[in-house]
């Protein structure tokens, strides 16, 4: 649906991107939601260091994330967001290298919290 990458790649040639996609809204609790499509997703099995919480963004209910997953070539750390609205699930991840998630995450962070619905 949407996404966008930094200009400049890291050092390890990695450009840190965003992006938001919309999924059919299953009637199971946003968290559950979250778990069932990492499960879903070979590539997402991986993920470790799972920190999660339940948050509002915008006074819409979310669930947010952060992991890492030993991606190749190289680790990288995943800020996401799930935002059910009406029929859908809208989900928003951000990436980076592990090594330099930290200098990324102001963007993606303002990225994230300027979502919202009309």
């Amino acid at each position: 649906m949407w996404t966008c990458h930094s200009p400049a790649a890291t050092p390890e040639g990695y450009y840190p991107q965003c992006s938001i996609v919309v999924q059919p809204q299953e009637a199971i609790e946003t968290k559950s939601y979250f778990e069932f499509a990492w499960n879903a997703s070979p590539e997402l099995r991986a993920l470790k260091n799972v920190k999660d919480k339940h948050t509002k963004l915008n006074d819409a209910d979310a669930f947010e994330a952060t992991s890492e997953a030993d991606a190749k070539p190289l680790p990288l750390k995943l800020l996401s967001v799930l935002l059910p609205h009406g029929e859908g699930t809208y989900a928003i991840t951000c990436a980076a290298p592990s090594t330099s998630f930290e200098l990324y995450q102001p963007a993606f962070r303002k990225i994230v919290d300027s979502f919202k619905f009309n």
